[in-house]
C-alpha cells in the first residue's frame, strides 16, 4: 500500500512526528546548494536562515570542502523555481558537507514544531544524487495551547544516494501521462535506530529500535505535488476558518484532493523493516502496553505484502498476543484509481453511487499462534475473582479471490486448533450441556474452501468441514450448476433471485466420530438411568425401522437408512454421496418438495452410503 512522505501530505493528513524524517530530503537540498561555492574549494558559512512559507530552516554554521561551483551559481539555484529547478539542482557537486546543527521551525494548524538535526555529514555528492548521508540525532517538540508538548528523539540516520532532482522534479513539476513515465529510484536505503516519542503530560511513550527502508522510487503526478498540496492546506484553512461542518467540497476542492491521490499512485515506498516497536499508555482508558518484535512490508511487485511478528498487546487485565501475521496480495492501486478519477470530476455523488469502484482488492490473510484473555463482563461472585475468558489459534487463514464489483467469488477460512476452556458457571446451555458431558474445554479446526467458474457458471464447494476434538468431524462437500454473475452483486434482491436459480449436482457428506458420540450416549443414558449399550441398541432399531417410514423403500433408501443404522449401532465413519440424474441438477423448487414428500427425492437422485 502506498503512503505519502509527511512532509507532503496535507494538513488533515500530517502526522504529528513523522516531519523530522521526511523533511531531510529538504534541508539535504538547502545544505548541497549552499555547499557549491568557488571551484574545488572548501568553505565556512555561518548564520544561514532560508524561509520556505510553511517552514523556516535555520543553520549556524556549515563547513564545505572541494566544490567547483561560485556563489554566484549557488545564489541561482537556490532562487530559481518553477520546473527548472530539477536541471539546476543536477549541476550540484562536493566531496563532504559537515554541519553541526539545523533547525526546522513550523507552525501550521495551531500546533507549534521545532526540530533539530545534529551532526550532519553528507558525503560524495554528484550532479546532485548524495552518495552518503549521515545525522547524529534528531530531536523535535510539538507544541499545542490544549494538549501540551510532545518529543521525538530519533538516534544515528543514514541515506545512501538521495536523489535530489528526482525529488525536485515530483514536488514541482508535472506530467500529462504519469503511467507512461517509468519509476525511478528517490533513494537507494534509508535507516535510522533508537525512535522514541513522549505524548503530552506523560500520557504514553512509543520506541523503535531500528527502522531501514530501500528501493523508494516515484515520477512526477499530473500536478506539481508541492502546488496540490498548497492547495488542500488552502482548503483546510478555509473550512476551519468557517467552522466546519458536513457540507460536501466544491468541484474545485475535490479536485484539488484529487492531485494530492495522485501523488500517491505515483510513489512506491519499496521494502521495510522494523524492529523492536513497544509502546505504553496512561489515560482516560486505563494502562496498556504493546510489542512488535519485527514488522516487513513492501510495495513492490515481485514482493508485496505484509508481515509482523512478535505482537503482544496488554490492557491491564486483558491480554492478546500472535507470533505471525501476514497480509499477501491486497492492493488499493486500482480502488486508487478510481478515487482519482471521481476527485479530478469534482464528483461527490459518485463517491456513494459508485462506491463498488473504490472496494480494494482483497487478499489473504494468515494469522499464527494467536491468544486472548480478557474477564468475562458480568461481575464476579463475591468472593470469587472474576472468570477469564481465554481462547487460543494455533494458524487461521482467510483469503478472497476472484472479486466481482469488489464481491469476491472465492474463499478459503480456515482455523486450525481453536481452543477455549469450558466454564461450569455458564449461562449458555450448549455450554452447560458440553460440560455435563465431561468436556473442559473444545478444540475446533475447520475450512471452507469455495470457488465460482465463470465460464461454466458453477460454484464448486471443495469443502465445508468443521471437526472438534473428541467431539465429532463433519466434512460437506459438492457442486452447484446456474450460478450466474447476478449472484455476487452487490444488489441483494438480484442477488436473491440468481442464488434461487442455482441447481445442487452432487453433494457429499461425511460423519466422522471423534469420540464425542459415545460421550454423548454415555450423557443420555444417565439422564434415562440406563445402560449405555442399551442406548445405542434403541437408537440403532429406531433408525433402521422408523427411517424407512419416512424415506420410502426404494433403492436409495435403502442404502441411505442402512447406512445410518450401523452408523448409530456402530458409530465410526457415514460417507453420504447424492447426485442428480438430471443434467440440471435439483433446484430449489425440488429442494422444497422434499418437506412435503420426502419419498419422492429419491427418484431424481443416485445415492451411494456406507458406513464404517
Amino acid at each position: 500500500m502506498r503512503q505519502p512522505p509527511s512532509h507532503l501530505a496535507p494538513a488533515s493528513l500530517r502526522p504529528a512526528f513523522a516531519s523530522p524524517l521526511a523533511r531531510l530530503a529538504g534541508v539535504a537540498a538547502l545544505i548541497v546548494g549552499l555547499s557549491s561555492a568557488a571551484g574545488a574549494a572548501d568553505h565556512s558559512l555561518t548564520d544561514l536562515r532560508f524561509d520556505l512559507g510553511f517552514m523556516r530552516i535555520d543553520i549556524p554554521r556549515m563547513e564545505v570542502r572541494d566544490t567547483p561551483l561560485s556563489r554566484e551559481d549557488i545564489t541561482a539555484i537556490l532562487t530559481r523555481g518553477g520546473p527548472d529547478i530539477a536541471a539546476s539542482v543536477a549541476r550540484l557537486q562536493a566531496a563532504t558537507v559537515t554541519i553541526p546543527e539545523v533547525i526546522a521551525t513550523q507552525s501550521l494548524d495551531s500546533v507549534s514544531r521545532v526540530t533539530r538535526y545534529r551532526d550532519l555529514s553528507l558525503s560524495n555528492i554528484t550532479a546532485g544524487v548524495i552518495g552518503g548521508l549521515s545525522v547524529g540525532a534528531i530531536e523535535g517538540t510539538a507544541s499545542e495551547k490544549a494538549a501540551g508538548v510532545a518529543r521525538v528523539r530519533i538516534g544515528q540516520t543514514t541515506a545512501e544516494a538521495l536523489n535530489l532532482p528526482l525529488i525536485a522534479r515530483v514536488l514541482t513539476s508535472s506530467v500529462p501521462d504519469p503511467s507512461a513515465v517509468a519509476m525511478a529510484p528517490i533513494m537507494r536505503s534509508l535507516a535510522y535506530r533508537d525512535f522514541v516519542t513522549d505524548l503530552p503530560e506523560g500520557k504514553g511513550r512509543m520506541s523503535i529500535d531500528r527502522v531501514t527502508l530501500r528501493d523508494t522510487m516515484a515520477r512526477p503526478s499530473k500536478a506539481p505535488v508541492l502546488t496540490a498540496m498548497n492547495e488542500v492546506i488552502a482548503i483546510s484553512e478555509r473550512q476551519k476558518a468557517a467552522g466546519g461542518g458536513d457540507k460536501l467540497p466544491n468541484a474545485a476542492d475535490m479536485a484539488s484532493v484529487g492531485r494530492i491521490f495522485g501523488f500517491l499512485e505515483n510513489f512506491e515506498y519499496g521494502v521495510g523493516e522494523a524492529e523492536g516497536l513497544r509502546g505504553e499508555s496512561d489515560g482516560d482508558a486505563g494502562k496498556g502496553r504493546f510489542e512488535i518484535a519485527r514488522i516487513r512490508f513492501s510495495d513492490q511487485a515481485q514482493a508485496p505484502g505484509f508481515v509482523m511478528s512478535g505482537l503482544k498487546i496488554e490492557v491491564s487485565p486483558g491480554k492478546m498476543s500472535i507470533d505471525e501475521l501476514e497480509m499477501r496480495d491486497f492492493s488499493i492501486r486500482n480502488a486508487l484509481r478510481a478515487a482519482i478519477e471521481m476527485l479530478e470530476r469534482g464528483d461527490a455523488t459518485a463517491l456513494i453511487t459508485d462506491y463498488k469502484r473504490l472496494i480494494p482488492q482483497l487478499g489473504t490473510i494468515r494469522v499464527k499462534g494467536f491468544s486472548v484473555q480478557d474477564p468475562e463482563p458480568k461481575r464476579p461472585q463475591r468472593g470469587k475473582p472474576p472468570e477469564i475468558f481465554r481462547a487460543s489459534v494455533k494458524a487461521m487463514e482467510i483469503g478472497f479471490g476472484g472479486q466481482i464489483d469488489g464481491v469476491p467469488t472465492a474463499l478459503r477460512f480456515s482455523a486450525e486448533e481453536f481452543a477455549a476452556p469450558l466454564s461450569a458457571n455458564s449461562e449458555e446451555q450448549g455450554v452447560r450441556d458440553l460440560v455435563a458431558m465431561g468436556y473442559k474445554d473444545v478444540n475446533l479446526s475447520w475450512l471452507a474452501d469455495l470457488a465460482w467458474q465463470r465460464d461454466t457458471e458453477r460454484l464448486d464447494i471443495k469443502a465445508l468441514n468443521i471437526s472438534g476434538k473428541e467431539m465429532l468431524g463433519l466434512t460437506l462437500s459438492g457442486q452447484l450448476s446456474g450460478v450466474s454473475k447476478d449472484a455476487f452483486s452487490t444488489d441483494s434482491a438480484l442477488a436473491q433471485v440468481a442464488w434461487l436459480s442455482a441447481a445442487a449436482q452432487r453433494v457429499s457428506l461425511v460423519v466422522q466420530n471423534l469420540g464425542g458420540f459415545e460421550k454423548f450416549i454415555a450423557r443420555e443414558a444417565a439422564k434415562a438411568r440406563k445402560q449405555p449399550d442399551a442406548v445405542r441398541r434403541e437408537w440403532g432399531m429406531l433408525a433402521a425401522v422408523g427411517l424407512p417410514a419416512i424415506l420410502g423403500d426404494s433403492d436409495g433408501a435403502k442404502a441411505l437408512t442402512g447406512a445410518i443404522a450401523r452408523f448409530v449401532a456402530r458409530p465410526g465413519t457415514l460417507s453420504i454421496d447424492l447426485r442428480a440424474r438430471s443434467a440440471s441438477g435439483i433446484g430449489v423448487a425440488d429442494a422444497v418438495g422434499v418437506m412435503a414428500a420426502p419419498k419422492e427425492i429419491f427418484d431424481k437422485i443416485e445415492v451411494q452410503a456406507k458406513a464404517e
